[in-house]
């Protein structure tokens, strides 16, 4: 094939520009091992710097990543204030009119804000850190002279996230928010006939991802839960299960089936306090979560994975091939959580 042919160049150009962000992605997370005693001091030297310059690497990019994601939210005010003048005095009223539901809003922002500034600060690492002071700094410049003004400052510590904006409504975010979001993510790029043939295959000899999912959809997949992993449940199935079962969760072989923090919380923004509307979010049965719903938070989370229909809990006829359920929500499957690796919250 010529080298010169339009088509080749396009393809390896983006060949290329996916690899790039690959490894530029990776650095977010990557580590140096730690020097131990046992080492020689000239590897001791060697290990220390390389985890110097990697701090170096990260806090860097961490204040370049945010800078980039600050000056979206500013373009993006911006265009708001010229496309719909009247949507500031709308929503400030709104918020002045609904008293209750706007201390709920906030409540749940300051909630947000802490639990990233404990996950990214307190137990982050130099990249982590780095953006979110830099993204917190910005973020509340843009609330102060923004288009939103003040009410803009619960954005703080949350994720990114579509907004309702229709007229004469408060930003607010909806269950139509949260569905056209779920839609929006992204997802492996399988054939039916290849979906029905794996979910046709017995447990137990299902092929891996890696047989029909390429390493890019596979990453990308994982990427949806750096943000943590959580199960969600009724307290009372909680209970029973940890009575007679024991306080691990999932199967010791196969592991559990988890979901990403942040999306679990975006659906309890959507549902506004009802756990049926969550339940059907998230494409659970009516009644699973009870009227006292819980949160199950993994704290160090080991062996992440895409699911291959092989776990115990895959049951036949729910599981489907991709890493979402059928409800199309992202899941993942981590190894057995032991009882000294979650801690349990109420949602609502």
């Amino acid at each position: 094939r010529n080298v010169l042919d339009p088509d080749n160049i396009k393809a390896v150009m983006a060949k290329t520009y996916d690899d790039f962000m690959l490894a530029y992605n990776s650095i977010d997370n990557m580590k140096v091992p730690k020097p131990t005693k046992d080492m020689s001091f000239r590897e001791r030297m060697l290990y220390t710097g390389m985890d110097l310059g990697l701090w170096i690497t990260q806090h860097q990019k961490g204040k370049f990543d945010a800078r980039i994601n600050v000056s979206k939210n500013t373009i993006g005010e911006i265009k708001e204030l010229v496309t719909n003048p009247l949507g500031v005095p709308k929503n400030l009223w709104y918020a002045f009119t609904h008293p209750k539901e706007t201390a709920n809003s906030i409540g749940n922002s300051m909630k947000d804000f802490y639990d990233s500034y404990e996950r990214d600060v307190l137990n982050g690492n130099a990249y982590s850190k780095s953006y979110w002071k830099m993204n917190a700094v910005g973020t509340i410049g843009i609330a102060l002279i923004g288009s939103k003004g003040v009410g803009s400052l619960t954005k703080v510590g949350k994720l990114p996230g579509k907004t309702n904006k229709g007229k004469g409504k408060a930003n607010v975010y909806s269950v139509e928010d949260f569905l056209d979001e779920m839609n929006s993510l992204p997802h492996a790029k399988l054939s039916k006939e290849v979906t029905d043939g794996i979910i046709s295959t017995p447990k137990g000899n299902r092929p891996l991802p890696q047989v029909y999912m390429s390493k890019k959809e596979i990453l990308s997949h994982l990427a949806l839960f750096d943000e943590g992993v959580v199960k969600i449940q009724s307290r009372e199935s909680y209970e029973q299960a940890t009575k007679l079962y024991g306080s691990n969760i999932g199967d010791p072989k196969t592991g559990t089936f988890v979901l990403p923090k942040n999306v679990v919380d975006k659906a309890v923004e959507a549902s506004n306090g009802d756990p049926r509307v969550l339940e059907e979010l998230l494409g659970l049965e009516k009644g699973y979560l009870g009227e006292k719903p819980i949160m199950l938070k993994v704290i160090e989370v080991e062996n992440i994975r895409v699911p291959s229909g092989n776990e115990t809990g895959a049951w036949q006829g729910f599981w489907e091939p991709g890493g979402y359920t059928q409800g199309g929500i992202p899941e993942a499957v981590i190894d057995q959580i032991k009882s000294n690796n979650y801690t349990v919250s109420d949602i609502y």
